[in-house]
């Protein structure tokens, strides 16, 4: 038995846009730190290091593409008054808890 298709939602295209630009922008920046670090080594300057911290922060900012998803579900349910704003808002702790618990563990030394 299939159900029929539920229309997007206005929340539903606001989480797509936002994955889908921040998935690109997060692309170009690491795009730009690759060829910023590929070119930089030939010539043996500071455009690797830069270009290699470039890349850190398009790394980075793929790793909070879930994150701001999360976060503008939470927001999106708090204006409508939906009980799923505290399943967001827990989410969100968990992976706040995660965060900090996880620079809390000391690392290894080589």
């Amino acid at each position: 038995m299939s159900h029929p298709a539920r229309p997007a939602t206005r929340l539903d295209a606001l989480l797509a846009a936002l994955l889908q630009y921040g998935t690109w922008l997060a692309s170009i920046v690491v795009l730009t730190g690759s060829a910023l670090a590929l070119f930089g080594a030939h010539r043996g300057g500071h455009a690797s290091s830069l270009g290699s911290a470039i890349v850190g922060y398009g790394i980075a900012l793929f790793v909070l593409m879930p994150v701001l998803r999360v976060c503008t579900m939470c927001v999106f349910f708090v204006r409508a008054r939906d009980r799923l704003a505290l399943v967001a808002a827990l989410v969100l702790l968990v992976m706040g808890a995660g965060l900090v618990l996880g620079r809390m563990v000391p690392r290894k030394a080589p």
